[in-house]
This record gives C-alpha cells, structure tokens and sequence, in this order.
C-alpha cells in the first residue's frame, strides 16, 4: 500500500516539473509537433500544463489538509 505522504511526495515532483515545462513554454520556447503550426501547439500545450497543474494543486490541498 503506497502512503498519502509518498502520494503528495510524488505530486510535489510533478507540480515542480509542470511549472518548470510552463515557464518553458512562456519564455517563448515553441513546441514543435510534426503537422501542426508550433503557436498553436504550443498555446494547446500550455493549457493543458495549465489545467495539469491545477488539478495536481488540487489534489494537494485536499489530502494535505487531511494531515
């Protein structure tokens, strides 16, 4: 059985790793994807880090309350 503390551990690391991909991508960097125009793709990967990263907050402030 894994713990709640190993669980937010690991959250934590993947929180720090979506803002950091972020920030990447808001600096200017593009995403470059075979077939597609890199601002969009990189506009579509930024929402969906944007929408990552909340739902990993989320899970954070949840379970860490409960501690």
């Amino acid at each position: 059985m894994i713990s709640t503390e190993d669980l937010i551990a690991d959250w934590i690391t993947i929180r720090m790793t979506l803002k950091r991909q972020l920030e990447h991508l808001r600096t200017g960097h593009e995403l470059r994807v075979p077939g597609l125009d890199a601002t969009q793709a990189t506009a579509d990967m930024a929402a969906r880090l944007k929408t990552c990263l909340s739902e990993i907050e989320g899970l954070l402030k949840s379970y860490s309350s409960r501690g």
